[in-house]
């Protein structure tokens, strides 16, 4: 336990030293508990988001992994509220994972009304290099569907995930994101505990 709140502690505090480099780096706390996970995530040293999500119906199709996901999210600072499903396909091709999901998201602004529709289809590759690490890649793309398909932008990512112990994983990541009319590279990272 000693072992997990210090690095907790260390990830937490490492937005600090990434912002010498980039404007607008992350650091993501995740819990994850079967099909649930429980996260926080800060940027630029100060936390934005908190958020939940259920991986519902998992099964195979076609010899791929198959699932749908449902997710909140609220903004600490924007006080926005955010409804997420997701659809996600996977396969394995010996130490190599191709994957791809499509997300729906509804955010609900502070003080709206009504809220947005975005879509977002993702596809990525991985690779398992041994049991205590992986690679991957991966590239996004954002369409506002309440307006008349809008394009918000995209994002391609590439990182590794590596297992710090059979419960602890740690995934630094490198993303850069288009179309946004504020392009630009950041860096992740992402510690995710099992309990």
């Amino acid at each position: 336990m000693k072992t997990i709140i210090l690095t907790a502690a260390l990830v937490l505090a490492s937005t600090a030293v990434f912002a010498a480099d980039f404007e607008n780096n992350s650091v993501d706390l995740v819990l994850e508990r079967d099909n649930m996970t429980f996260g926080i995530s800060s940027t630029a040293g100060q936390a934005n988001d908190l958020s939940v999500t259920v991986t519902v119906l998992p099964y195979s199709v076609m010899g791929a992994d198959a699932d749908l996901t449902f997710g909140a999210k609220y903004g600490i600072q924007s006080e926005d509220i955010t409804l997420t499903a997701a659809y996600g396909l996977s396969k394995n091709f010996g130490q190599l994972n191709v994957y791809g999901t499509a997300e729906a998201e509804y955010t609900i602004a502070s003080g709206a009304n009504e809220g947005a529709w975005d879509a977002t289809p993702t596809v990525g590759v991985g690779y398992r290099v041994n049991d205590k690490l992986s690679a991957y890649s991966q590239v996004s793309y954002t369409w506002n569907a309440s307006t008349d398909w809008t394009q918000e932008g995209g994002s391609v990512e590439a990182g590794a995930r590596y297992a710090l112990s059979d419960n602890i994983a740690l995934t630094p990541s490198v993303a850069h994101s288009f179309d946004t009319g504020a392009d630009e590279t950041n860096l992740n990272l992402k510690l995710a505990l099992q309990f």
